[in-house]
């Protein structure tokens, strides 16, 4: 097997055995196989089998549609592996003998506790990265009356939000302060005038906070009704973080407070569920034990 696949937070990510990513597209609104087929006729050679790292949630009908796809791109057999396991592994896990992974996507956050290569705790709930970017916005409109582009209200996310209050950073945004919210950054539509407004760290975290706070009470129920030997073990330092929403500032020293341990989360962390189902690749032993979970 030379090719592993996602396609998380909006985005279809190939790795080829050897060489890593080499196609990192946005997803339009439709993911089909003329697309697919698109932006990969240059990287792929026919009939290779590819692994594809997928949420948690995923039933027999999700992985029918995507196996489905691939075939109908040129890919040979393929295999699939969870996407918690993937990012455990890109950031070290060696799934013995317990840890915690949680996958923050745009879309959904993803969890998986797992002990002996054995998934026995885990779900996926519908709030990502996109939650927080309308938080902010929903925030600003409440608490300075003035109105945001998806477009700006993504920006501010990216630039300012943080859970350190002594974060000094900051954003300047037009927006709009009448009914109406602008089409498109820098232009109102409706009757709103043009404002500028300066957004901070501060203020953003009242509105990203519930979010994390419940990615945290979340993993901490796990840990509770797992045995106590192996929450134990996780406790070590065996909490696995990853994708979009683990760049928040902050969001380490967070987590490390509410689980009372260390917690994996670096630079590799943004990128671990393709990087980990390429290295995977080169790892069949573990390979096989984590397909078996599937």
């Amino acid at each position: 097997m030379n090719y592993a696949i996602t396609f998380e937070s909006g985005r279809v990510m190939l790795y080829r055995r050897g060489e890593g990513i080499i196609v990192n597209e946005p997803i339009p609104i439709a993911l089909s196989a003329e697309f697919l087929a698109d932006i990969l006729k240059d990287n792929i050679i026919l009939h290779q089998d590819v692994l594809v790292a997928v949420p948690s949630s995923f039933d027999e009908t999700n992985l029918r549609e995507i196996k489905a796809l691939l075939y109908a791109v040129g890919f040979g057999e393929v295999s699939f592996v969870k996407s918690v396991l993937a990012g455990a592994f890109a950031l070290g896990a060696d799934f013995e003998p317990a840890l915690l992974a949680i996958n923050l996507t745009e879309n959904w956050t993803d969890f998986g506790f797992v002990s002996n290569f054995e998934i026995k705790d885990g779900g996926t709930i519908e709030e990502g990265g996109e939650a927080l970017t309308d938080a902010i916005k929903n925030y600003i409109e409440e608490k300075k009356k003035a109105k945001l582009t998806d477009a700006d209200a993504k920006l501010i996310r990216e630039e300012t939000a943080t859970l350190i209050k002594r974060d000094q950073i900051s954003v300047s945004v037009m927006a709009a302060s009448g009914e109406d919210s602008r089409a498109g950054a820098g232009e109102v539509s409706g009757a709103g005038e043009k404002t500028q407004i300066v957004i901070t760290g501060e203020d953003t975290i009242e509105a990203i906070l519930p979010y994390y706070n419940k990615v945290a009470g979340i993993g901490l129920e796990m840990l509770g009704e797992a045995p106590i030997e192996e929450a134990n073990e996780v406790r070590k330092g065996r909490v696995f973080v990853f994708g979009t929403g683990s760049q928040t500032a902050g969001l380490k020293e967070f987590l490390e407070s509410r689980f009372s341990c260390g917690v994996v989360l670096n630079e590799d962390s943004l990128n671990a569920v393709i990087t980990g189902a390429g290295a995977l690749l080169t790892e069949p032993r573990i390979l096989n034990k984590l397909i078996k979970l599937n």
